[in-house]
């Protein structure tokens, strides 16, 4: 619904009245709108004050199989770990006491990141790892006008139908146990890097036709 594509549930529960109009308009009063939008962060858990999420450099050895929400961390433990701030950032002591997730949109194939509890709370907006780093991103950039420091690898995107049959070899091994949605969410690169270290193959936790052919033809 709206400018915001709020659920009915949510305008009830975040809708305000920015424009102080009497109405808390999200269709048509870009005010209300993005107060609204605002008040949904907060009730998500945003954090003021804390960045959404830090680039780091990975150490060589890194797992990508711990990319998930599930495993956190301290930014200072993830730093003594081998994790190296892009463009030399410095990390303050209140910055490394916060907690962080590793996540790696693209595998090894990608920039990395530590996402502070902002960036779960925009997941919450919009479930997709690309449009919370699209958001983030952006922000940044109104204030640090500079790219990601690693770039995109070039990679292939398997078809839906690919990853589909991919997450369902997954279950039926027991290496994931999140729905069938045909896409490569943190959980199914970490399943798939799970498989990968238990088949003795190249750890990078990003699925390609090459290891769908390996499951389907019976690894473990």
């Amino acid at each position: 619904m709206g400018l915001t594509q709020f659920m009915p549930s949510d305008y009830l529960k975040y809708a305000v009245d920015f424009d102080g109009d009497g109405r808390a308009d999200i269709w048509n009063s870009v005010p209300d709108a993005l107060a609204s939008a605002a008040k949904q962060l907060v009730g998500e858990g945003w954090q003021r004050g804390v960045r959404w999420a830090y680039e780091v450099h990975p150490p060589a050895d890194v797992d990508c199989t711990t990319g998930v929400p599930q495993v956190t961390r301290p930014i200072g433990e993830w730093l003594k770990l081998g994790f190296v701030p892009a463009y030399g950032r410095k990390i303050s002591a209140a910055e490394r006491a916060e907690t962080a997730s590793l996540v790696q949109p693209a595998g090894l194939y990608g920039p990395s990141f530590l996402a502070t509890a902002n960036y779960f709370a925009i997941k919450e907006y919009n479930y997709s790892d690309l449009y919370v780093l699209f958001v983030g991103h952006l922000a940044n950039r109104m204030v640090e006008p500079r790219p990601f420091e690693t770039p995109w690898g070039k990679v292939a995107q398997l078809p839906t139908a690919d990853l589909d049959r991919m997450q369902r070899i997954l279950t039926a091994r027991g290496y994931y146990h999140d729905k069938i949605d045909g896409k490569a969410g943190m959980l199914t690169r970490a399943a798939l890097g799970e498989y990968q270290k238990r088949n003795g193959l190249k750890l990078d936790c990003w699925p390609t036709a090459a290891l769908l052919a390996q499951m389907a033809a019976g690894g473990r």
